[in-house]
C-alpha cells in the first residue's frame, strides 16, 4: 500500500496493482523474466501500480521511485534515465 497526502493533513491509501519483493541481488521477477531494481532496497517490498499500457510506477512506500517499462524490462528514475551514463576515464597525462 502507498500513503499519499491529501488536502487537510490527513492520509489516503491508495491500492496498488502489485506488490514484488526484491531479492537479494536487487531484482524483482516480472512474467519469468528478471528487471534490476536497486541491490540497495534488497529484502524490501516494492510497489507497481499501472499507469498506462507497459508502463508502471514503481513504489517504496510513498515514495516513487521510477517508471517500468514492461516492454524494455527497465525502471526508469524518476529523473527522467533509464539508461547508466558511462564515464569515460581521465586521460593518463
Amino acid at each position: 500500500m502507498v500513503w499519499s497526502p491529501r488536502r487537510g493533513g490527513g492520509r489516503a491509501r491508495r491500492r496498488l496493482t502489485s506488490r514484488r519483493l526484491v531479492s537479494l541481488n536487487g531484482g524483482i521477477r516480472w512474467h519469468h523474466e528478471w528487471v534490476n531494481v536497486s541491490y540497495v532496497l534488497r529484502g524490501q517490498y516494492v510497489g507497481l501500480d499501472e499507469v498506462d499500457d507497459d508502463q508502471w510506477d514503481l513504489y517504496l512506500g510513498p515514495l516513487k521511485l521510477g517508471r517500468f517499462h514492461e516492454r524494455l524490462l527497465r525502471v526508469e528514475v524518476t529523473l527522467g534515465r533509464h539508461r547508466r551514463r558511462r564515464v569515460v576515464p581521465m586521460s593518463p597525462d
